[in-house]
């Protein structure tokens, strides 16, 4: 044991801890008074701003220092090792320290860390996070009051037109951003912007669909959303995709004021992909005559959506009814490198 003083002594020049061995002062009634310094290494007085405390007391050089470290220490100095973290206001620093008792009886150890600048910015950190939080979440809701300004003006617009078709294109406006709205909705609730949940996102985008669109009170709308969270930039136009499909389920697959059951899903085909079908028992595509109810659909918004998320369109029809289904990966495919990247 003689042999491995040196090499202690040695270590403690060379870690980058603050290190002192202390001697535990105490009153007749044995309660702790103060505690000496007995030994220090370089980066005592680096951590702690006290220089030349070898041989001297801690209430000699930091007067006023808090109670409490005396009576952590003198814990320890009684046979207890701790390891806390705490701040000395008088000296203006914070501490990470291991403490434990060595002989003779009535000594201890202190190997610690001056951790005031690590603190510091942690603070800084999480004030500048709760800001940027407070900013989208304020920001969230201008866009909300933004997107409900728009639809009540378009609205108004579809009352004053008295030609249907322009009517019919307003109504498919205001359709489209209640699954804009929808998203944003979702968005505020969700933990992490980057992502949103399906099962909270797509009912909403398909509730507001139903409510919408004329003549859906004899149609019954069913949902059946796998829970999958859904990268926002495939969400967006997923809304958008499910609210045209849906949109052309409820205009021409029930004709005068049938009635019939349109069921939206969206399951787990395999581990990268997804599939999102909206199905009816309507009359089919053929009887509509309508080439936006037709296999390949073509250059309309929905093979533009369906394209944004690398997915593929599937269209089954017969006169039981039409399945439109739509399989995409969850994840965005890498991009090749253009040219232009060069």
């Amino acid at each position: 044991m003689t042999l491995a003083r040196p090499y202690l002594d040695q270590l403690f020049e060379v870690i980058d801890d603050g290190y002192c061995l202390c001697e535990m002062l105490r009153g007749p009634d044995g309660a702790p008074l103060d505690y000496r310094f007995l030994e220090t290494n370089p980066l005592f007085e680096t951590m702690t701003g006290l220089v030349g405390a070898e041989g001297r007391t801690a209430r000699e050089m930091v007067p006023g220092l808090e109670q409490e470290w005396f009576e952590r220490y003198d814990q320890v100095a009684r046979g207890t090792s701790i390891r806390f973290q705490s701040r000395s206001e008088v000296m203006g620093r914070d501490f990470d320290v291991f403490a434990t008792p060595v002989k003779p009886d009535g000594c201890f150890a202190l190997v610690f860390r001056d951790v005031t600048e690590r603190l510091r910015i942690e603070r800084e950190r999480e004030e500048a996070r709760q800001k940027a939080e407070n900013l989208l979440a304020e920001l969230n809701h201008r866009v909300m009051n933004t997107l409900a300004m728009i639809t009540s003006i378009v609205r108004m617009e579809a009352r004053r037109l008295d030609e249907p078709a322009g009517q019919r294109a307003l109504a498919g406006i205001v359709t489209r951003l209640a699954a804009v709205t929808a998203l944003y909705r979702a968005l505020n609730r969700a933990a992490d912007v980057s992502e949103v949940a399906a099962e909270r996102y797509l009912p909403e985008v398909v509730n507001s669909v139903a409510h919408l669109v004329a003549d859906a009170t004899q149609i019954e709308v069913r949902c059946d959303i796998a829970a999958e969270c859904l990268p926002t930039a495939r969400a967006a136009p997923l809304g958008l995709l499910l609210n045209e499909v849906m949109t052309n389920a409820l205009k021409y697959a029930f004709p005068a004021g049938r009635r019939g059951t349109i069921r939206v899903v969206l399951r787990r085909v395999d581990p990268e992909r997804v599939e999102l079908s909206v199905t009816d028992d309507g009359i089919g595509t053929a009887a509509t005559h309508d080439p936006a109810r037709e296999p390949g659909i073509g250059t309309g918004l929905i093979e533009a959506f369906v394209q944004q998320i690398d997915g593929r369109l599937g269209v089954e029809s017969s006169d039981r009814g039409t399945r439109v289904a739509i399989v995409f990966p969850l994840r965005e495919r890498e991009r090749e490198p253009s040219g232009d990247d060069a």
